[in-house]
């Protein structure tokens, strides 16, 4: 026997409002991520020498606000502040000089929206260091260290050694 389930008006009324509120939010979060990917292209292309670099520069970066948003879905409040630092870090720990990246900190949950810009800040980061700082010759080393600071917030410490002259 098959048995008809039955849904009273109310039900209906109640499942047809939570569905018009999750495509409200589906829609206004589909905005949000084509706005930010405007600001990013535009941003991109205002720095660019080339069409190459604009597109090896604007992979970079959509590659690192697709992995904060996919840590952002992962988990309800964002994400780990090492495990963010640590996926753009393993970019550069390859061949002879694996080691010359080192990160180390207290764990830091980080909300997504937070987790989200630093995604971006951290990646931009590597790029230069990897363009034009110590991740740019064989015998530089980067550190990444962070803590919690004596406001309640979070101090991040960039060091790049060995790598080429600072210049303006």
């Amino acid at each position: 026997f098959l048995k008809q389930n039955k849904i009273s008006a109310e039900e209906r009324a109640r499942l047809e409002h939570r569905r018009r509120m999750l495509n409200d939010e589906l829609n206004h979060r589909v905005k949000n991520i084509i706005t930010v990917i405007k600001s990013i292209a535009m941003q991109t292309g205002a720095h660019a020498e080339t069409v190459a670099d604009y597109s090896e520069s604007l992979e970079g970066r959509l590659r690192a606000l697709a992995f904060a948003h996919d840590q952002s879905l992962s988990s309800a409040v964002g994400g780990d502040l090492s495990t963010l630092i640590e996926a753009e870090a393993g970019l550069h720990r390859h061949g002879p000089g694996a080691d010359r990246v080192a990160a180390s900190g207290e764990k830091i949950r980080l909300n997504d929206r937070a987790f989200g810009v630093l995604a971006l800040v951290i990646h931009e980061l590597m790029t230069n260091a990897a363009k034009y700082g110590s991740l740019s010759v064989p015998e530089g080393r980067l550190d990444i260290s962070w803590s919690f600071s004596k406001a309640g917030g979070c101090e991040l410490r960039w060091t790049e050694t060995g790598g080429p002259a600072v210049t303006p």
